[in-house]
């Protein structure tokens, strides 16, 4: 066997790091999700829910079950909840809603990197926390509505 020949790891895995770094970029500057709509995966996904659990683990507290278990039991209730509301013959996968709903978790990912430096229990922090909160509001629907084509 002559592992020279064999493709890189990610490359067999179906892992596309620079697909995911443009996904993060249309993330974080709110631009360009027609792109990067089509690309679904779950490895940026999980990147970001570890990411998530690790920043949190840094500010103290041990909170990884708790982002996995609502965070699956979000995914499923959003997927049908989705799959109920649109119109007949088009529907939203699972695998789409969990990659949409993974990726979306970014913005708390920078709101767990303010936590570690600073206190968010002020009228600062209530506005930082809605602020998150709206961000990755909008980044799942741009998502959702680009993976739906809802557009007018």
């Amino acid at each position: 066997m002559n592992y020279d020949e064999e493709p890189p790891i990610l490359e067999e895995l179906g892992i596309k790091p620079e697909e995911i770094w443009k996904k993060f970029l249309a993330i974080l500057t709110q631009r360009g999700f027609k792109e990067v709509s089509t690309y679904e995966d779950m490895a940026g996904a999980i990147f970001v829910l570890f990411l998530f659990g690790i920043l949190l683990l840094l500010r103290g507290t041990y909170q990884f079950g708790n982002i996995y278990g609502a965070g699956t039991s979000g995914c499923v209730c959003i997927f049908l909840l989705i799959n109920l509301l649109t119109k007949k013959g088009v529907y939203v996968e699972l695998y789409s809603t969990i990659s949409i709903l993974g990726y979306s978790l970014l913005p708390f990912c920078c709101l767990a990197v303010g936590s570690i430096f600073l206190d968010l229990r002020n009228l600062f922090g209530v506005v930082f926390c809605l602020a998150i909160i709206a961000w990755s509001t909008i980044t799942a629907t741009r998502f959702f509505e680009n993976n739906l084509e809802m557009q007018d």
